[in-house]
Formats: structure tokens, C-alpha cells, sequence
């Protein structure tokens, strides 16, 4: 599921904010809360934290950009993408290791050791 991550209304006469900086890279993995970029306004500069935990599928908006409120300026994706993916580490799937073929054995390194 994907969720929208736009700029913040912040304060009543501002129109517009500057993405100053990415803080986490498309693909990058994201809790809730954690900070994903600075935003930079003539009277405020803050973080925008991340509305759920995810990965950072896309970056819409680069670092110096000037965007009006309510731009899109990423999107986070709060479930893997493709069937198996469980997890993202530094932009890189990690899948669920293959089931087993029927009369296939696995053993353990320590099981194999004690095999010789």
C-alpha cells in the first residue's frame, strides 16, 4: 500500500518550502516518525517525519526544489512491492528462502560437520 508524502502547510501565509535535503534514499527502509527530508520555509526550516513505517519507493521532488504546499513529493510504500520480498535492507530486497522439493533433505552446518 502506498501513502503520499507531500509538502506540510507550515504556517498560514506560506505558500511554498524548499526540499533541502533527502535524509533517506528511494528504496531506503523507514520507520514511523523517523525523519525522511528537510524542508526549508523564508521563516522555518524542519524535518518531515515519515506518516508509517515502509520503504521509500519513490522521490518525486529533488534536494533545491521549490513546491508549492500540498505537492507530492514521494511516496512510501508500507508493503513489499513483489510477492516474497519480507524485508528491505539499504535499497535491496531480501526474499523468503525457497520451500523445499518433496523428499528433499536439508541439514544444518553442525549436523553436516558431524556427518564426516
Amino acid at each position: 500500500m502506498a501513502t503520499d508524502i507531500v509538502m506540510p502547510q507550515l504556517g498560514e501565509s506560506i505558500a511554498e518550502g524548499t526540499v533541502v535535503k533527502w535524509l533517506i534514499q528511494a528504496g531506503g527502509a523507514v520507520e514511523k516518525d523517523q525523519p525522511l527530508l528537510e524542508v526549508e520555509t523564508e521563516k522555518v526550516a524542519l524535518d518531515v517525519p515519515s506518516p508509517a513505517s515502509g520503504f521509500l519507493a519513490e522521490v518525486m521532488v529533488q534536494e533545491g526544489t521549490t513546491v508549492p504546499v500540498g505537492t507530492l513529493l514521494a511516496r512510501l510504500e508500507t508493503q513489499p512491492a513483489a510477492a516474497g520480498v519480507v524485508n528491505r535492507v539499504g535499497g535491496v530486497g531480501v526474499r523468503a528462502r525457497q520451500e523445499q522439493q518433496p523428499g528433499e533433505q536439508h541439514y544444518s552446518p553442525a549436523v553436516k560437520q558431524l556427518a564426516r
